[in-house]
């Protein structure tokens, strides 16, 4: 199982290949990107990890009013109107992994090509490959290594 871990961590930190497909492809897409187009998405550097955090945070989730209204189905499609613009941002800053906002190219493509289920692989890449359990490790760690506190018993 360890071997696994490893081969998964090693993975990660080299990045990963994906494609997007077309949602509609022209004449052109057809000819120039027939599987799509190729992606690569590489560790999160702290400036991305903190971004992302910021986009991630603004989605609040299903808002129940305790009406008849309140079906999984009509929450789960007003939360996907509501928060599709920071959950694709969410994945293009991912994508870029620099000091700088993502491309309103890269934004409008996902935006019209990316399908649900793709979503879901790259938004669970962009947590793994955030080593958040690695960056809360780090926080705690640094936080009980105050050397100026003085402790009394």
């Amino acid at each position: 199982m360890e071997n696994k871990t490893n081969e998964v961590d090693v993975m990660l930190q080299n990045g990963v290949d994906f494609n997007i497909t077309y949602f509609k492809p022209n004449i052109f897409q057809k000819k120039i990107y027939p599987e799509g187009r190729k992606f690569l998405m590489k560790p999160a550097t702290l400036g991305t990890l903190f971004k992302v955090s910021q986009e991630l945070n603004n989605i609040k989730g299903f808002e129940i009013k305790d009406t008849a209204d309140d079906t999984m189905i009509n929450l789960s499609v007003d939360a996907a109107i509501k928060y599709k613009d920071n959950f694709i941002k969410a994945i293009a800053l991912a994508i870029v992994n620099e000091n700088k906002e993502p491309s309103k190219k890269l934004v409008s493509f996902l935006n019209a090509n990316l399908q649900p289920k793709e979503a879901l692989a790259l938004i669970a890449l962009v947590l793994s490959q955030m080593g958040v359990q690695d960056f809360l490790g780090s926080m705690v760690l640094a936080s009980q290594t105050n050397l100026m506190k003085v402790k009394t018993n």
